[in-house]
């Protein structure tokens, strides 16, 4: 007996939660550097890498839900092709 597939849904949920930290926290870098105009240029500079690190991190999780629901996609359609050939024979 094979073993089941994962449950897409639990696993985009999980995809969209992360994604939505990751916003909560970009968020929150912006508004330090916002509320404190005198923070070194450094410190702004470290802020930002930061900011644009995570923003990567949330196109990685967009990429990998689109990939995933692809994958599910191509296998709906190939089991409702061997169902279709099992019909037929």
């Amino acid at each position: 007996m094979s073993s089941p597939l994962p449950d897409i849904s639990d696993n985009n949920q999980q995809i969209v939660n992360d994604i939505q930290s990751l916003q909560q926290l970009e968020q929150q870098m912006f508004s330090r550097m916002e509320n404190n105009p005198n923070l070194p240029q450094e410190q702004k500079e470290k802020i930002i890498q930061k900011i644009q690190k995570i923003s990567d991190m949330r196109m990685n999780l967009y990429q990998t839900m689109g990939g995933v629901n692809q994958f599910f996609k191509n296998a709906l359609l190939s089991s409702q092709g061997t169902l279709k050939q099992q019909t037929i024979a």
